[in-house]
């Protein structure tokens, strides 16, 4: 039984991007335009999730919400019983979506940043909370979401990240 969850442990440890990666994703600078490395990140971002809205003007892409059981497993978008999922829900559930912002940076550069919009069911509440990408009560999957997109744009947009 401990060797079947230590083997557990290691795969879904290994699973995503290394705290190297993503320090190198999130202080990435690119010699492109702000349109073009945009176009890069919606190439990416609609690998993996629905996109709810495409600003161009204030270069942002906001993926459609999804809700998260507190473990950080998908909530279905209906219960095939009645069609409804909310009854499915429980106190601690989170709605996440993902903002990714393309920036200026210094020397005509861009950026890019990848910033969660989360909300929290509380039990006995009629309505979610809104928590901060700082708050102490955001569970650490949701990191893990922000992490992995932040380092599937940079590899994708690789060719124009500048050298430091």
């Amino acid at each position: 039984m401990r060797v079947a969850l230590s083997l557990l442990l290691l795969i879904v440890l290994g699973c995503g991007p290394s705290s190297r990666e993503v320090r190198t994703a999130k202080l990435a600078e690119y010699n492109a335009q702000t349109a073009h490395i945009l176009d890069i990140a919606t190439q990416v971002v609609q690998r993996s999730y629905k996109v709810a809205d495409i600003d161009p003007k204030q270069a942002t892409i906001v993926t459609g919400a999804q809700w998260y059981n507190e473990d950080g497993g998908r909530r279905g978008i209906a219960n095939e019983g009645n069609g409804d999922y909310l009854v499915n829900m429980r106190g601690g559930d989170i709605e996440l979506s993902l903002e990714v912002r393309v920036l200026g940076a210094a020397g005509g550069r861009v950026i890019v940043t990848v910033q969660p919009r989360t909300r929290q069911l509380v039990s006995g509440s009629p309505q979610p909370r809104s928590l901060a990408p700082d708050d102490p009560n955001l569970p650490p999957w949701v990191k893990g979401r922000v992490d992995t997109l932040a380092v599937d744009i940079y590899n994708a947009a690789r060719q124009f990240a500048h050298a430091n």
